[in-house]
C-alpha cells in the first residue's frame, strides 16, 4: 500500500511538470468560464517556490505554502513508515480541517479572480 501512495504522488508530480512544460492549462472551470480556479497558479507557484522565491509564489497562489507543508510532512511520514499518524490527525480533526480548507478555498478563489498574473 506504501509503494502505492508513493507511485501516486511521483504520477501527480510529473503529470504536473509535462502540462507546464507544455503550457497546458487542465482547469475546466478556466477553460469554460474564463475565470480562475482556487488552484489557478500553483503550477507557477511551485516553480517559484523551488527556486526559493517564497514571496513571488505567493503572488501566484497563496494556497502554494500549506499545500507545501502538508506533502512535505506526508512524504517524511511515508518514508520513515509512520503516514497512519497523519490520517489519525484527519480523522480525529476531521470537521475542523474541512473548514479551513473551505475557508482557505474561497479566500484563494476570491484573490485568484482579481489576480492579474494568472491571465
Amino acid at each position: 500500500m506504501r509503494k502505492n501512495k508513493i507511485i501516486t504522488l511521483l504520477i501527480v508530480l510529473i503529470t504536473a511538470i509535462i502540462f507546464y512544460y507544455f503550457g497546458i492549462r487542465f482547469c475546466p472551470l478556466f477553460n469554460l468560464f474564463h475565470i480562475p480556479c482556487p488552484g489557478c497558479g500553483l503550477t507557477r507557484a511551485l516553480k517559484l517556490l523551488l527556486k526559493g522565491k517564497i514571496l513571488e509564489s505567493l503572488k501566484y497562489n497563496i494556497l502554494i505554502l500549506p499545500i507545501s507543508i502538508i506533502v512535505i510532512i506526508y512524504v517524511i511520514l511515508l518514508l520513515i513508515k509512520k503516514e497512519h499518524l497523519i490520517e489519525n490527525f484527519a480523522k480525529k480533526h476531521k470537521k475542523i480541517i474541512i473548514v479551513i480548507a473551505i475557508i482557505l478555498t474561497l479566500i484563494t478563489w476570491i484573490i485568484n479572480i482579481f489576480n492579474d498574473k494568472l491571465y
